[in-house]
């Protein structure tokens, strides 16, 4: 899938992935929060635009636009091009300097970085139809107070995310007693007796409990009774894998039976096949993050998926492959683990 984004002005300002960090979950001890895949998983779930600028935003309460003053570090470019007070009553706008294109079916949903609180200042999120506006749009923030606020040089004041909102409004939420799902219910109980368990003995101060810190079956894709998470990425291996294996041996036949400039045709396929199943394999393996007799199954079918190299549905299942991976190796890095992520991942 594709998304355009198209600069309007040579000093529009930088788009990157969504980061991971934040101060505050720094700041804990052990950095616990990042244990809470969830949480990195919101926060890189998209793309920041950042402020090309420092720049200090300073509300004295009015309700028009002179009550906002904004005052840029740096002189290029101008701070008006980058934030103003367009709506008035505390409202500040930023220009992303960009328009976005996004195919039928998909549109942006833009906020402030996931998990970032900014004392004084609050973002206001918007759904922008980009399959069809030919416009950019603004990223508004509003003044919770009178008062003054940083946006520092590199700081993102822009998250935004694809969402498939005509789809959304098909969706039914169906209200049912989790009694009426016995396996679902049977797992749950499994799980709430083996949080219970392991908060206990942590209290106890239990040796082994307490070397262990806490639980890690979300963490690695798994329920307490030992099920894996279904994985799309798997999915989207085995689709390729016959594809990779006629890529390969499709190639090589073309090589040897042609002629020319036929034959190194022939032959680049056949390479671009070996490479793709190359690259598949790698990223399936991290993906997994597991030593286990299933995670190994998972590689040796992901090692055709050569459509990474020769088509896109491939490529998309190697960037959800990594996404995820690097989402949950991320997560154990940040929260202060360090070099025993792998073990605690194959334990």
């Amino acid at each position: 899938m594709r998304l355009d984004c198209y600069k309007i002005h040579e000093w529009a300002p930088q788009i990157v992935p969504g980061q991971g960090r934040r101060a505050w979950m720094d700041a804990f001890q052990d950095r616990h929060p990042y244990r809470c895949l969830p949480l990195t998983m919101a926060n890189t779930t998209g793309w920041e635009i950042l402020s090309p600028i420092g720049m200090t935003i300073e509300w004295d309460g009015g309700m028009m636009e002179a009550g906002i003053k904004i005052t840029g570090d740096e002189p290029w470019p101008p701070v008006k091009n980058i934030a103003d007070s367009h709506f008035r009553r505390g409202i500040v706008t930023f220009h992303t300097g960009h328009l976005f294109r996004t195919e039928p079916g998909w549109s942006l949903w833009t906020m402030g970085p996931p998990n970032e609180p900014k004392d004084g200042i609050y973002p206001l999120q918007g759904l922008v139809e980009t399959e069809w506006l030919p416009f950019p749009f603004t990223m508004n923030w509003q003044m919770t107070r009178p008062g003054k606020v940083r946006f520092e040089k590199g700081e993102p004041f822009c998250f935004f995310t694809l969402v498939q909102d005509k789809k959304l409004e098909e969706i039914e939420p169906q209200l049912r007693l989790l009694a009426d799902n016995p396996k679902l219910n049977d797992e749950f109980k499994a799980w709430a007796e083996s949080r219970g368990n392991f908060n206990k003995k942590l209290l106890e101060r239990d040796p082994k409990t307490s070397k262990e810190g806490w639980q890690r079956h979300y963490m690695k894709g798994q329920t307490v009774t030992g099920g894996e998470a279904d994985d799309t990425t798997t999915i989207a291996a085995g689709v390729g894998a016959f594809a990779g294996l006629l890529a390969a041996v499709g190639g090589g036949f073309l090589a040897g039976r042609l002629k020319g400039w036929k034959s190194v045709v022939g032959a680049l396929v056949g390479v671009g096949g070996a490479a793709g199943a190359t690259v598949g394999t790698y990223a399936a393996a991290k993906s997994q993050e597991s030593s286990d007799t299933a995670a190994q199954g998972y590689a040796v079918i992901a090692v055709l998926s050569s459509f990474a190299a020769l088509a896109g549905g491939g490529r998309w299942g190697l960037a959800r492959a990594e996404r995820v991976a690097q989402n949950r190796r991320s997560s154990l890095a940040l929260s202060g683990i360090g070099h025993e992520s792998e073990e605690l991942l194959t334990h």
